[in-house]
C-alpha cells in the first residue's frame, strides 16, 4: 500500500506483510531536511559541544538532587533534615553549658558572700 504527501516529494510503504515499513524521500526533500538539522559538527566543535554537554548533565545532576520524588532528593532532604536537627541539639547543648555555668558563677558569688557575712559576724 502506498500513501504520498502531495506537499513533499515522499511516499510511505506499508508492508502487507508486517514486516518494516518504508519511507522513500526525494532528493531534494532529503537535502532539505538535513538543512533543517542544521550545520554537521566539525571536529574543532566536537570538544566544546563536549563541554557544553557536561556542564548541562552536572547543571542536571544538581537539579535533581532538588526534586523530592527522587533519591538523590530523598537523600538530600535526609542530609538537610539530619543537618538541621544536629545544628538544634548543638544549640541547645551550648545553651544548657551556658545556663550552666551561669548557675555555678551565681552560687559562687552567694556562697562567697555568704562566707564574708559569718566571717564578719564572728569578730
Amino acid at each position: 500500500m502506498s500513501l504520498q504527501n502531495p506537499n513533499t516529494k515522499m511516499s510511505y510503504y506499508r508492508n502487507p506483510e508486517g514486516g518494516p515499513n518504508l519511507l522513500i524521500l526525494h532528493k531534494n526533500e532529503w537535502k532539505r531536511l538535513k538543512q533543517q538539522a542544521g550545520p554537521p559538527v566539525t571536529p574543532t566543535q566536537a570538544p566544546l559541544k563536549n563541554a557544553y554537554i557536561e556542564s548541562m548533565i552536572e547543571k542536571s545532576q544538581a537539579w535533581i538532587k532538588t526534586w523530592p520524588d527522587t533519591v538523590q532528593g530523598c537523600v538530600a532532604n535526609a542530609e538537610t533534615k539530619r543537618e538541621k536537627q544536629r545544628a538544634e541539639r548543638i544549640a541547645l547543648a551550648k545553651a544548657f553549658a551556658r545556663k550552666k555555668i551561669s548557675k555555678k558563677n551565681t552560687d559562687a558569688v552567694q556562697k562567697a558572700k555568704q562566707m564574708i557575712f559569718e566571717e564578719g559576724c564572728l569578730w
